[in-house]
């Protein structure tokens, strides 16, 4: 797993070479600061210090985030055969993998009681992102605006901004219940279970 999450990082790093190397990197474009940008720093904590947090994190934000950017990528501008495309697709497919094999390999299952936490840190991120924003006048976490041929593009034309961002912590709460609920159940299931062995034998 360490050889994984580094391999995001220095696949994050040559973007920012490759971008460099051409005369087009670019402060209020690509900077880590979209939630998978943040991932894979994320991601590295929570191989390297083994605190719970990070893995819900990873697993709550990383996983559906970096499928939904795989679905729907955001345009780029550059061909479809470019580093930079080429680039984002793995990356994001590297940061959905890692909570997946910990979830399906390590025997990780997400706790309830820590999408409260995770609640929070995604604040944290939004909030470090508007301040970035407002300063370079970026549009990190897609936040200002939303960007075209994406679901956030419907919830626009739906509510308006920032009308939008409120809906899209909604459907983030939406989506945490039915990657989170159902693991819950089982594990209470399974504590029932073993209860009902206790008092049988």
């Amino acid at each position: 797993m360490k050889i994984l999450v580094i391999t995001i990082l220095l696949l994050e790093v040559a973007r920012a070479i490759w971008a460099i190397s051409i005369g087009r990197y670019e402060l209020d474009r690509m900077l880590p600061l979209h939630l998978c940008g943040l991932m894979i720093f994320v991601e590295l904590m929570a191989v390297f210090s083994k605190k719970r947090i990070f893995k819900e994190l990873a697993y709550c934000i990383g996983l559906p985030g970096s499928f939904m950017a795989l679905v729907t990528p955001e345009p780029s501008g550059y061909p479809l055969l470019s580093f930079q495309y080429m680039q984002s697709i793995v990356i994001h497919m590297l940061i959905a993998l890692v909570p997946f094999l910990w979830v399906f390999a390590d025997g990780f299952r997400p706790n309830i009681r820590y999408l409260p936490k995770c609640f929070i840190w995604l604040c944290s991120f939004t909030a470090v992102a508007a301040g970035v924003n407002l300063i370079l006048g970026s549009n990190y976490m897609f936040i200002c605006q939303a960007p075209g041929q994406t679901p956030i593009e419907l919830f626009d034309r739906w509510v308006g901004h920032p009308g939008y961002v409120g809906l899209l912590l909604l459907t983030v709460v939406v989506v945490w219940i039915v990657m989170v609920v159902p693991w819950e159940l089982a594990r209470r299931k399974k504590i029932k279970e073993a209860h009902g062995i206790e008092v049988s034998g």
